[in-house]
């Protein structure tokens, strides 16, 4: 086995082990462009999610906020994700 694999395959297990909490933001521009950002937390802090709407949502045609695994979590709208962070008082 290379030390490549090797890495990968540690690096692997290392993911599953944690259970791997991932969300992703998709911005779509009227241009057709797109940009995603991935985050490795439960659920994205609000600091965050008011930085990333204040930074590339502005100009965005539409900002979305999936939560991992997909099955579990539907996607929503950044700006709905936004107030229910807000209203649940989650700040980190």
């Amino acid at each position: 086995m290379t030390m490549e694999r090797f890495i990968r395959k540690k690096s692997r297990k290392r993911l599953s082990a944690k259970g791997a909490q991932v969300w992703k933001i998709f911005f779509e521009y009227s241009d057709k462009s797109k940009c995603t950002l991935t985050g490795k937390h439960k659920d994205i802090p609000l600091r965050l999610a008011v930085e990333y709407q204040n930074q590339y949502g502005v100009h965005a045609c539409k900002s979305t906020y999936q939560q991992y695994p997909k099955k579990d979590h539907d996607p929503v709208d950044l700006y709905e994700k936004i107030e229910q962070l807000k209203e649940s008082g989650v700040s980190e």
